[in-house]
Formats: C-alpha cells, structure tokens, sequence
C-alpha cells in the first residue's frame, strides 16, 4: 500500500493510494496549503488497505514535503522517508529532528538523502570580542565539518571557555572549505593575542 508526494520547483504530485475520498480531499488541500504559487497534480487513488493511522502520517508528510525545495515524501505500507533538499537551514534542522524523533506508533522511518539547502554566497565569519569571548557564524556543510570547526576553534582559542556557535547547515561551500577556515581563526588568534 504505497503513497508519495513529490516537489519539483513549482509543482506538487500526489500519487498513489488512500483508503477514502476525505483522504484524498485532505491531502490535496494540504499540498494546496503549501502555497498559492504552487501547481498541485492530483494522481491518488482509492483503495482498501491502508495501514491504521495512514492519513495522519500523510498530512503531517506533506508538512515535510513543504520544507523541501524539492524532493519526495513516500509511505510503503508501514515504512515512510522524507527525501530531498531542504529549502533553508531551518528547515533542515526541523526535518533533521523530526527524522530524529519516535515515529507514529505503527510505522517505522526509513533513512533517505536528506540534504541542506545550496547557498551563494557561503559565508563563514569567527570573532573575538574584548572580553575574549568567541561567536562563530554562517555555515557549514556536515555535521563532521562542524564539529571540525568546532577542534579548530578550541585549538586556536584555549582561553576562550565556551565558543558560541550561530552556523547553519548549508551546501555550496568553497573548494578547501576547511582549510580557509583553520587559516582564518589561526589569523584571528595571533592578532588578538
């Protein structure tokens, strides 16, 4: 018993199936509710078997499928995944912890390509303010890149204590990415020593 919803810039496609016709109706006025420029292609259909708790998780899928820029939200049987690239780093981050979360009772969440959103410019910044205190901001673009900044602040600043970190997920980083940055803050840390 399979079900999706798909993004691709300015369209919606509901496809396969739902157990009644209010199903149906829900979830073509929530893809409408994802917004007024939106095209929405409505390919469901009705059949017997839906799993308990099947339009719940639909609804709340399409939710998802609005904080995609474009990708796909599926159900099989009592399997679901959101896949696709995230439209800001915010979003991300709310589809990173919804992924993160106990899925409905019944259905289990299958791991998809999720991916943050591409940015231009990608900015990165480091600053140390006169008490010592350290912020960084902008973006990066893993988890594993993060929390390498995160070394490389430490290192470069020791005293600092706790390093405020105000990034946000995001693609579109330079070639060497990492590299700049590690320059960066070591810059940083021999002109304010």
């Amino acid at each position: 018993y399979s079900w999706s919803a798909s993004r691709e810039a300015d369209k919606v496609t509901l496809t396969g199936f739902v157990p009644d016709e209010s199903t149906a109706k829900a979830n073509l006025a929530a893809a409408r509710g994802l917004g007024s420029a939106l095209r929405i292609e409505d390919q469901q259909k009705i059949a017997f078997g839906a799993p308990a708790g099947f339009a719940a998780l639909t609804g709340a899928m399409i939710a998802d499928l609005g904080r995609l820029s474009a990708g796909k939200v599926a159900l099989d049987d009592t399997r679901f995944c959101v896949e696709g690239t995230a439209s800001s780093p915010e979003a991300f981050l709310a589809l990173r912890a919804a992924a993160a979360a106990a899925p409905p009772v019944g259905f289990s969440r299958v791991d998809c390509a999720l991916n943050p959103p591409v940015v231009s410019p990608y900015i990165w910044s480091a600053e140390k303010n006169a008490a010592g205190a350290v912020s960084l901001s902008g973006f990066y673009p893993s988890e594993a890149a993060k929390n390498e900044i995160a070394g490389l602040a430490s290192r470069a600043f020791p005293e600092a204590g706790a390093i405020t970190d105000r990034t946000q997920p995001a693609s579109g980083e330079p070639p060497a990415f990492l590299a700049q940055v590690g320059r960066a803050l070591s810059e940083l840390a021999r002109l304010r020593s």
